[in-house]
């Protein structure tokens, strides 16, 4: 029995596609309080399709929204796609195949990813589905 052909090529955004140029913080981190950023703290962040300030509002913490902002600004200019990457995707797209994203993100990393990855057939974003990798449901 043959095996089907691939028809498509699924990459995960952060570390694969896309790197960090510049400085990399963790804005997240001041909306947990101090709290470590382990999984189950970082889920709410990763599964809602809802702005940073709905969290910061939800848990009391608008007064760190300046920090927040500005860390979060600086870390979104330094990102940028690794140098291979546009030549691996137009050899991907000459092979027939289409592309995809599928990234555990919070909502404000959406843009970016849309922004430096336009011509992907797919962006599957955890915001969006409500789930995380590797939840079946993503």
């Amino acid at each position: 029995m043959q095996k089907p052909k691939p028809t498509a090529v699924v990459f995960d955004a952060f570390g694969t596609l896309i790197r960090h140029g510049g400085i990399q913080h963790n804005p997240y981190h001041c909306l947990l309080n101090g709290r470590d950023m382990d999984p189950a703290s970082r889920l709410p962040f990763l599964t809602r399709n809802v702005p940073a300030a709905t969290f910061a509002d939800e848990l009391g913490l608008l007064h760190v929204m300046p920090v927040f902002r500005f860390e979060l600004d600086e870390e979104l200019a330094g990102l940028r796609l690794f140098d291979e990457v546009p030549t691996a995707m137009t050899k991907v797209r000459a092979a027939g195949l289409r592309l995809a994203v599928c990234s555990n993100l919070a909502f404000e990393y959406g843009v970016a990813v849309r922004q430096l990855l336009p011509d992907f057939d797919a962006h599957i974003l955890s915001f969006e589905e409500g789930a995380v990798k590797p939840d079946s449901m993503i």
